[in-house]
């Protein structure tokens, strides 16, 4: 997976879920478990034991630093802990990404191409 910064193409790793859990636990100052973690397509999903109704999302572009503030919350019955259900999984992922591109062209000047140059590498 690569990422274009400029005129340079970076090479990244794929993220993994102890990699993410290590990061999380460094960024919200407390422990998260692997066993916690789930990636899909841009979205990582983390599971709290003290909300056992909802897992929180983060978006995760192609390689980037992850946002350490969750875009938003998926009922756990929908998320990648309990479905299993890949095209269900990637519905809600296509949703999640929807709603956050029309939050980066309303609120954050974001343009098609820029929200295309952050999608242009998906895992």
């Amino acid at each position: 997976m690569t990422y274009r910064d400029g005129e340079n193409r970076v090479k990244f790793t794929r993220l993994t879920a102890k990699q993410a859990a290590y990061w999380l636990s460094e960024a919200w100052g407390r422990y998260v478990a692997a066993k916690d973690v789930r990636i899909r397509n841009n979205w990582v999903f983390v599971r709290d034991k003290d909300f056992a109704d909802e897992a929180d999302v983060l978006f995760w572009p192609h390689g980037a630093d992850l946002h350490g503030e969750p875009w938003s919350g998926v009922q756990m019955a929908r998320s990648p802990f309990i479905e299993k259900n890949t095209a269900a999984i990637n519905e809600l992922c296509a949703k999640l990404d929807s709603q956050y591109k029309a939050h980066l062209v309303e609120f954050c000047g974001y343009s098609e191409d820029d929200w295309q140059e952050l999608k242009e590498d998906e895992r």
